[in-house]
């Protein structure tokens, strides 16, 4: 049954499923109804095999339409996939509608503000789900009738840290028996952030918020803020790490210098990527917009000794990117070995073109310098159609796609995450 006309095309509600696709299965979940569902998954009624198929092609059409694709989904610069298990994520955020009846707390469904439970839910780790089906019982009997908003979950190494983001002001006599109220929640740390104010308000801290990475990926120790963005699963998380340290031990490698190699890590965040580097032996820059983040990954390479080998500036890098001029040295050289992106999902198109100008730059000014001296490029994304955009402005530039390595952190949904490493295989003489 057709429902509306939109940018995308057409929507419709499924009416009768007369014959299934052998491909089709069952989905996991009970309110995966297409159209009416939660506006989670997408892809949960599809085989297995079918699902990975329909990511690996959607992901070579990107490539191929940016004239980027030359068979490298099938040939050896094509990292395996990493298919990362369903029930996964370890951060949710929730909406909380309360009536004079309940509590009502889930996902909202697609282009609609009905709250859907998550009892069924098939992408959450158990330890978040369970902890979903107790934030009702506490939060009921205080919030009042009509309230409404969003709960922010991440599950952390010493418990959950809970953000509650209310439409309307709570007042302080709620925030008290809220935190009162807390109990044998397993909660490490409880804030608000109220709607007339950005900054949000801790309540409780029963444990320090802590995240340790996976002893495969350095097992260093985070500190996020309230709210923190993290990696969707921390399996994910574990892959993304070790094909960064992957791509920085390729660049050692290759440079045979003896010294430490240097990372500039933009878009840093709380430190994802940033310490398991330093853990290697690199020495760090990274630039992040929010300035929470930037206190917490120079809490973490404090706490972990290695303040000396890090740095961190505060700077919104999309209304901001680094300039050609800062990259350089005192010498008037490359300062970095290795340029490492995260951006957001609307990409990093503005920082692509200080790089691209990088390579110009050289051109003019030192002609002579031998192609290693350009820094390798490591993008990691959430969003393949930025990523390759910004990929083809520094191919176009003298850098070569070396690997891309797809990573499916979004499962059951069209969303892939991927990392790309680029080295400079162009020439630096002027006119080249």
């Amino acid at each position: 049954k057709p429902l509306n006309v939109t940018g995308k095309g057409l929507t419709a509600e499924l009416v009768e499923l007369i014959t299934p696709h052998p491909a089709r299965t069952p989905p996991v979940c009970n309110v995966f109804t297409g159209v009416n569902g939660c506006g989670g998954c997408s892809l949960q009624h599809m085989s297995e095999k079918a699902y990975q198929d329909l990511k690996l092609e959607q992901l070579r059409s990107v490539f191929d339409k940016a004239g980027l694709g030359d068979n490298i989904l099938t040939a050896t610069k094509f990292a395996p996939p990493v298919w990362t298990q369903m029930a996964g994520r370890r951060r949710a955020r929730l909406s909380y509608q309360r009536t004079s009846q309940a509590l009502i707390t889930g996902f909202t469904g697609r282009a609609t503000h009905f709250i859907y439970p998550l009892e069924s839910c098939g992408v959450l780790q158990a330890e978040l789900k369970q902890l979903v089906t107790q934030l009702n019982s506490w939060a009921a009997p205080h919030l009042p009738i009509g309230q409404s908003g969003q709960i922010a979950v991440n599950l952390l190494s010493s418990g959950a840290d809970i953000l509650l983001l209310p439409d309307e002001t709570l007042t302080d006599e709620v925030l008290a028996a809220l935190s009162a109220a807390l109990g044998s929640l397993p909660v490490c740390r409880l804030c608000v952030r109220q709607p007339s104010s950005n900054i949000p308000l801790q309540l409780a801290e029963r444990a320090p918020p802590i995240l340790q990475l996976d002893r495969t990926a350095g097992g260093l120790k985070l500190y996020p803020q309230p709210g923190s963005f993290l990696q969707a699963s921390r399996e994910a998380e574990t892959a993304l790490i070790q094909a960064v340290l992957k791509a920085a031990a390729a660049r050692t490698d290759r440079l045979q210098t003896g010294r430490p190699l240097k990372v500039i890590d933009l878009y840093c965040g709380v430190g994802t990527f940033t310490l398991p580097l330093l853990g290697s032996g690199a020495i760090v820059t990274g630039y992040e917009a929010d300035r929470s983040a930037v206190d917490s990954l120079l809490e973490a390479a404090r706490i972990a000794t290695y303040g000396s080998t890090c740095s961190a500036h505060c700077r919104d890098l999309v209304a901001a990117p680094l300039r050609v001029e800062e990259f350089y040295s005192a010498k008037g050289e490359p300062e970095f070995d290795l340029i490492l992106l995260d951006p957001p999902r609307q990409g990093a198109a503005n920082q692509t073109a200080q790089l691209a100008a990088l390579v110009d730059w050289l051109r003019m000014d030192k002609p002579d310098s031998k192609p290693d001296t350009v820094p390798d490029i490591v993008m990691v994304s959430c969003n393949p159609h930025t990523a390759v955009r910004d990929v083809a402005v520094l191919v176009a530039s003298g850098w070569q796609l070396e690997e891309v390595q797809m990573i499916d952190q979004f499962v059951r949904t069209t969303h892939t995450e991927i990392v790309a490493r680029l080295v400079f295989g162009g020439s630096i003489k002027a006119g080249r």
